[in-house]
């Protein structure tokens, strides 16, 4: 049974998967034009990916093998597809990318998947259990700083981190809007 090839362009990839959909451009033939995406990644350590696709009929075949994306850094990428010829480019697509880690590779040991809220919230744990203030826990998030010194501030550090986890866990659902009508005077 073969697999079903996304006809879009993919968000996230783990690293040691096989990369493969196929994108089709109406005003762009596959027989007159090249389709090639780059992926960069951000800083610190800057990271180019280039992939030319291939052509699949009237349509262009972008693929990347698992042995490739085996050699991806995790991480966030831009993501750009351009079609050319010999005289003209054209941007086609830009988008984000998530390279998450290769989970069947022998180096990684220990994978903490852990949010960032969610170690915050199990260190400020750690910390009221031990019952005294042993050392200062700093955390930064958008620009906010906070340090904790008193188990008063760990129980509110923590109700907070506690929150923020709770919103992420939250994310994407539903949420109940509560309105009520009245009638004007």
């Amino acid at each position: 049974m073969s697999a079903n090839v996304p006809t879009y362009e993919p968000t996230i990839i783990q690293a040691g998967d096989t990369l493969r959909f196929t994108k089709t451009l109406a005003d762009y033939s596959s027989a007159d034009y090249t389709l090639t995406y780059v992926l960069i990644s951000s800083l610190p350590a800057v990271q180019k990916i280039s992939i030319v696709a291939t052509t699949s009929g009237t349509d262009f075949l972008v693929s990347a093998t698992a042995a490739t994306t085996a050699e991806w850094t995790p991480g966030t990428y831009t993501i750009v597809g351009f079609v050319s010829d010999a005289t003209i480019r054209y941007e086609i697509y830009r988008g984000q990318i998530t390279v998450t880690p290769n989970i069947q590779s022998e180096e990684l040991g220990y994978l903490d998947t852990r949010t960032y809220w969610e170690k915050i919230r199990d260190q400020l744990r750690e910390v009221i259990q031990a019952g005294v203030i042993r050392e200062v826990i700093r955390y930064s998030f958008n620009g906010v700083s906070t340090e904790v010194v008193t188990m008063k501030d760990a129980f509110n550090a923590l109700a907070y981190a506690e929150s923020k986890v709770k919103q992420e866990q939250n994310a994407g659902k539903m949420q109940k809007v509560l309105t009520r009508f009245v009638r004007p005077r």
